[in-house]
């Protein structure tokens, strides 16, 4: 829901207010990167864990499933949550980079 709101918002201010689409340029593309990435580790990480689930964990590659499984967890944790604190910058709109004299 955060990713389509900064979506909206980028819409939006394409008619009315271009200075705060390319003030928000960035971290919309930055929000973006952060969120695809994640929806690509957590694909990642269901493969791994079926291929686990199939192989066992004395596997000589459970660990390796493991990795896979542990990494998209802390970035889904760690890092998508960026994804919010930029949704709520976007929505406060402050035009104080552009206001400077």
């Amino acid at each position: 829901a955060s990713f389509n709101t900064i979506v909206a918002l980028n819409a939006e201010w394409k008619e009315t207010n271009k200075q705060l689409k390319q003030l928000f340029a960035t971290r919309t593309l930055h929000a973006a990167a952060r969120f695809y990435c994640g929806k690509l580790l957590l694909d990642q990480a269901l493969l791994a864990s079926q291929k686990l689930a199939e192989l066992g964990e004395d596997h000589f590659d459970a660990n390796f499933f493991k990795g896979k499984i542990a990494s998209a967890k802390f970035y889904v944790m760690n890092i998508v949550p960026d994804v919010f604190a930029t949704e709520k910058a976007m929505k406060v709109a402050d035009t104080s980079a552009i206001d400077m004299p």
